[in-house]
């Protein structure tokens, strides 16, 4: 995982919240689950699951399950990294044909 470059000591929260990708885009759901005086630490779900599929594409599985897996509970981790296995298999299948 990253390091902490943060100066500032982190204090853990939950609280949902809005996030926006740039002018006009639409505002997707968030959680925020720290702050520090320098910043938060936002888990948006959908943008972490496209990041992972993103970086599987490239042929970073490991990388992409690790993404994947971070934040959930076991259970939930597995089920995600299963559905991401099974799309990187049928990108895997098109390509070949």
């Amino acid at each position: 995982m990253l390091a902490n470059r943060r100066r500032s000591e982190r204090r853990v929260c939950t609280r949902l919240a809005k996030i926006h990708f740039g002018a006009g885009s639409l505002p997707r759901d968030c959680t925020i689950t720290d702050i520090s005086d320098g910043g938060v630490k936002v888990v948006a779900s959908r943008v972490r699951a496209n990041l992972a599929l993103v970086v599987g594409l490239q042929g970073k599985q490991a990388e992409a399950e690790t993404i994947v897996k971070a934040d959930l509970p076991p259970d939930q981790a597995a089920a995600k990294v299963t559905a991401l296995r099974q799309l990187l298999a049928k990108k895997q299948q098109r390509a070949e044909k």
